[in-house]
């Protein structure tokens, strides 16, 4: 199944970078954007005319064993075109990160001619860049310098047409991201999925809702609120009883779209430290309605891998589960 990451904010609302960014300080802070290293994928970034980052998206590189895109690959990077549209982009970079060819191969440049082609409705390509790996030291290659494109670039190309990547864990937006957020770029994708786990508990039936005291939707609200506000508790410390009435409380329909509001608080900290943990450790509905809140929260904040990964699990819970 192709992993589809978007869209995802990459500054805060109305950001304007000042100048054209060069293209290898560029490659080297998506990681920091995304949340983690990309690999086998294609990356599209939307700008404005005055080189505001509307959002980037990451779609895996669908290619076939000769090294021609697949019929899916094709159909997204339509689609692509279609959402920047609807986005107002006047500007589009796209960066494809693979190392099953050479970076100046015939493979690449076929992507880019589809993405140059798909862009046309939205100020056209400004750069097409290509590397092997986003990794310090790592080459990069420019196969479109957006030379046609309608709009001056928000990309920098040498007259080299290459260059290499900085460490993408030091970037100034890695640091920035670090800061303002506390979350390191992982490795890779997967490593969000890690994080969703499910921990197992011994007894085996505290997990899923069920009949306890008072389950009316405004005391199972209060009783999950007073969990929040417990700070001094671990996340993980949840106990049989206490994990049968979280459960009971996130499939209360009138609760979880209630706690949705959570996202936009000063709560947002420890509610997505609960949701995370309940989602690894509740099975069933409680589960998908527990990563549900934890998907709308990290969409909330732009981080879509975090999202997509997050809707991901409650699919794979209960795909009757709706938000």
């Amino acid at each position: 199944m192709a992993q589809y990451d978007s869209p995802s904010e990459d500054f805060p609302d109305g950001t304007v970078l000042p100048q054209p960014v060069h293209a290898g300080t560029l490659i080297t802070a998506i990681p920091a954007l995304l949340g983690f290293v990309p690999e086998s994928s294609l990356i599209v970034l939307a700008y404005r005319g005055d080189n505001t980052i509307i959002a980037t998206m990451r779609y895996d590189l669908l290619l076939r064993a000769d090294g021609r895109p697949r019929a899916e690959l094709r159909s997204t990077i339509a689609g692509i075109g279609n959402l920047c549209r609807e986005y107002g982009a006047e500007a589009i970079v796209a960066v494809i990160v693979d190392d099953r060819h050479r970076i100046q191969g015939p493979q690449y440049r076929t992507v880019l001619s589809l993405c140059e082609r798909a862009f046309v409705g939205s100020g056209g390509m400004s750069a097409g860049l290509i590397t092997a790996q986003v990794a310090e030291g790592q080459r990069w290659w420019a196969g479109h310098t957006g030379q046609s494109a309608g709009t001056p670039s928000p990309v920098r190309i040498p007259d080299s047409r290459e260059g290499l990547i900085g460490d993408p864990r030091t970037s100034p937006t890695a640091v920035r991201e670090a800061v303002t957020t506390g979350r390191r770029v992982l490795d890779c994708r997967d490593e969000m999925t890690t994080m969703l786990d499910p921990v197992t508990c011994d007894c085996h039936t505290c997990t899923r809702p069920r009949a306890i005291g008072d389950t009316d939707s405004g005391s199972l609200l209060r009783r999950v609120l007073v969990r929040l506000g417990d700070g001094q508790r671990c996340a993980t410390d949840i106990g049989c009883t206490e994990a049968a009435m979280l459960a009971t409380a996130l499939t209360d329909l009138t609760v979880r779209d209630t706690l949705l509001a959570l996202a936009v608080t000063d709560m947002r900290g420890d509610a997505e430290t609960l949701w995370r943990a309940l989602a690894r450790r509740l099975t069933g509905s409680a589960r998908a309605s527990a990563a549900s809140l934890l998907a709308h929260l990290h969409y909330i904040a732009g981080e879509g891998a975090y999202a997509a990964v997050a809707l991901d699990t409650a699919l794979d819970a209960d795909p009757e589960w709706s938000l």
